[in-house]
């Protein structure tokens, strides 16, 4: 099976028509990511297609994340961990990290930019090893492992109550 992530099958499982363009907004999620024992997780790369990205709701301590739409249609999700203690990984007990990254608003549209796919996801994670400084090896992110949680707002941080809008 192809890395490409087909949203569709999330849009139907969510109960959304195809018939309209109905759209999904909801908290974007990696993981789980199979790791061995000595693996961590120290980078994300997701290149988006009829995804509008509209927030950045967690950032994983000691992380660079950015996301941006290149264009109508394409995007790019990305983050880097900075340095040993912010990698993701069992042995650390973080991989909740890796939850609530995006809130995205998911479409199936029919226009002649995206030829009317639905929208797709296609990305890879940077595993390492300890104990070895032999680099990341870039590894595709499994399709299941890319979850989309229905929501209409980011979570607040952690400990703090929601506000309430005005």
């Amino acid at each position: 099976m192809k890395p490409w992530f087909l949203l569709a099958i999330l849009l139907a499982a969510s109960g959304a028509s195809s018939a309209a363009c109905a759209a999904t907004t909801g908290l974007l999620s990696i993981g789980p990511i199979p790791l061995g024992p000595k693996q961590y997780v120290a980078s994300f790369d997701i290149d988006t297609q009829g995804v509008d990205i509209l927030a950045v709701c967690h950032i994983p301590f000691g992380w660079k994340v950015t996301a941006g739409i290149d264009d109508a249609v394409t995007g790019r999700l990305k983050g880097r961990a900075g340095l040993g203690p912010s990698f993701v990984s069992a042995t650390s007990h973080n991989l909740s990290q890796l939850d609530g990254l995006f809130l995205i608003s998911v479409e199936k549209r029919r226009t002649q930019l995206d030829g009317g796919l639905p929208p797709t996801f296609l990305g890879h994670v940077g595993i390492g090893r300890y104990g070895r400084d032999l680099g990341l090896y870039r590894v595709p992110i499994p399709p299941a492992s890319i979850r989309l949680t229905p929501a209409e707002r980011c979570p607040p941080p952690s400990g703090q109550a929601a506000l309430s809008p005005p």
